[in-house]
């Protein structure tokens, strides 16, 4: 994935640029749990954006999205030091990840289609509101690998961002700019780092850097 949002701080305020209609990009827009093609249906109040958010960048060489943020909050004194190394020591303690106690089930077959059997794959998903704002954590398959892995995603309110969408579809290269709290930063670095152990390690990382360390 080479393409990541743009954040910012603006007026001491943290903003995020979601792009609303790239096909194959990590936001989206969901209608009851269902993706929407925005430049042909409306958007309607109650849809939600889903961003899969990032961290690290070219084999973790650039901070982006959730650690740039990070970056951003502790560079415009929006957090302090102190702040962030209260966070490593939460992380630290992390001794339960989401991907070693749970995994996907199969339930028994338990009624036919036109001569198939019919089963149910369960899939395990955490979720945590922070600020109106569902941090959503699902076992998925591998890109491009055998297994499943934990993916965090972003499940904000479409009126929660600007210019406002409702009522019309998105123009070709639809940009929003939402504004995440920074509970809600803090609350996203404490879900990655629940996910797996290299999840944690990698927030660990990441604080470590945005501390110049």
């Amino acid at each position: 994935m080479g393409d990541y949002c743009t954040v910012r701080c603006e007026n001491r305020r943290l903003v995020c640029d979601l792009p609303l209609t790239i096909p194959t990009g990590k936001v989206r827009v969901l209608r009851q749990g269902q993706p929407v093609a925005t430049r042909q249906t409306k958007v309607e109040k109650g849809d939600l954006i889903e961003w899969q958010i990032s961290y690290f960048a070219d084999n973790h060489t650039r901070l982006v999205e959730l650690g740039e943020l990070l970056r951003l909050a502790l560079e415009n004194r929006l957090t302090s030091k102190a702040d962030l190394e209260q966070l490593m020591r939460e992380i630290e303690g992390v001794r339960e990840f989401f991907a070693e106690s749970f995994a996907t089930t199969m339930s028994e077959p338990h009624a036919e289609f036109h001569g198939f059997r019919v089963s149910h794959k369960l899939v395990p998903i955490l979720t945590k509101e922070v600020d109106e704002v569902v941090i959503w954590i699902e076992l998925r398959h591998k890109q491009r690998a055998v297994g499943f892995q934990p993916m965090l995603f972003l499940r904000l309110p479409i009126e929660n961002v600007s210019p406002c969408l409702i009522g019309r579809t998105a123009e070709p290269n639809q940009l929003v700019h939402w504004e995440p709290t920074l509970s809600l930063v803090f609350e996203t670095v404490k879900g990655f780092s629940i996910c797996s152990r290299k999840h944690r390690h990698d927030m660990l990382e990441v604080l470590s850097r945005c501390m110049g360390d």
